[in-house]
């Protein structure tokens, strides 16, 4: 599966790969920096002090994991290729006033909105370089329960002479219910082509109301083979996914090597979308929608990666080949496949953080 860069400088290459070890899995070993009336940082001969007024306020975190390459402040927005400001070298203290949801940096798109106390200088950093108290998967909602407002919210007590920062919206209008009864309605359906897994989950998608874009759209296109209805990410399945990295209200969380021990997805719901690598080389070969469970073993829908060959069923468990009756693992060449959840966050998912 493909993972969005670190945001990390580096002299060689502003994006640098970092291992995923144990200690990045589970980020509740990060440090809480708190209690304090005065903090100063040496850098170029600058000392900043935070003051007692300063240190209520926001929360003081610290740039770490990034060896000796630092991490990027960027002024404008939350996002990778944007406006960079300077590099906060390894250690440096970050005084946070609000998170925003941006691209995501190593399956985390929440971004900390403040200011570097070494420069005074403000902006974004990808909160998976901070060493903020949040577990790997939905630090949203574990930063709100924690108390740190999202940027532009009501809670959000913006200093003197900031200004707020923009907020994105992460939760979308999404009906699950019509976008699985769509998807098992025409699941038997006749392909229009070869591969097209991806159009069959982007329509299910759409009749759920999830909105079409530039990028992903049912527009016709002209291609080699003639005038096709969709986008390149409508069709793609790794297009597809590389898109939803990008949306705020999307989450991708890696299901690992496909086992028959644990099949258990207890994040899915209905109407997430689940994308198999068959092979592990690091790029989505096919997906389907979720439309169904069995406890919480998710059941999928899908069209046949064959243009023209209908399905003889309109859902099947997520690991199981209907057709050969076997683990999907057990097929020819799919010993080390892994699989992925592209969950999608709607109304249920801000009711639960909210905790209505």
């Amino acid at each position: 599966m493909n993972v969005s860069s670190p945001e990390v400088a580096s002299q060689t290459n502003e994006l640098f790969e970092v291992s995923h070890t144990a200690f990045l899995d589970n980020r509740l070993g990060r440090a809480m920096i708190a209690g304090f009336t005065s903090v100063g940082l040496a850098a170029g001969g600058v000392v900043a002090e935070a003051t007692s007024a300063e240190a209520d306020a926001v929360s003081i975190h610290h740039v770490y994991h990034t060896g000796t390459d630092g991490l990027w402040l960027h002024p404008d927005a939350p996002t990778i290729q944007g406006a960079k400001s300077e590099v906060m070298p390894e250690g440096s203290e970050f005084a946070i006033d609000c998170f925003s949801l941006g691209d995501d940096v190593q399956g985390d798109n929440v971004w900390q909105f403040g200011r570097d106390i070494a420069t005074g200088r403000q902006g974004y950093a990808a909160d998976f370089y901070l060493d903020t108290k949040v577990t790997k998967g939905n630090e949203a909602s574990q930063l709100l329960s924690q108390g740190e407002p999202q940027c532009g919210s009501e809670q959000q007590s913006t200093p003197t002479g900031l200004q707020p920062a923009q907020s994105v919206q992460p939760f979308l209008s999404f009906d699950r219910n019509a976008a699985a009864r769509w998807a098992l309605h025409h699941a038997k359906d006749t392909p229009p082509n070869d591969g097209s897994c991806t159009i069959f989950v982007s329509r299910a998608l759409w009749n759920g109301g999830v909105p079409q874009s530039a990028e992903w759209n049912n527009n016709p296109m002209a291609t080699k083979h003639g005038i096709r209805e969709g986008s390149d990410d409508a069709w793609a399945s790794q297009n597809f996914v590389d898109y939803m990295r990008t949306q705020p209200y999307a989450e991708i969380e890696p299901l690992g090597h496909m086992s028959a021990v644990n099949n258990n997805v207890p994040d899915a719901k209905l109407g997430d979308v689940i994308g198999y690598d068959w092979n592990d080389d690091g790029s989505v070969d096919h997906l389907a929608i979720v439309t169904g469970f069995s406890g919480q073993y998710p059941l999928v829908s899908g069209w046949s990666e064959k243009g023209d060959e209908a399905l003889t069923y309109n859902q099947r468990g997520w690991t199981w080949s209907a057709v050969h009756n076997t683990w999907l693992q057990s097929e020819p060449g799919q010993a080390n496949m892994t699989a992925e959840l592209v969950h999608l966050r709607n109304d249920d998912d801000l009711n639960l953080i909210a905790g209505q």
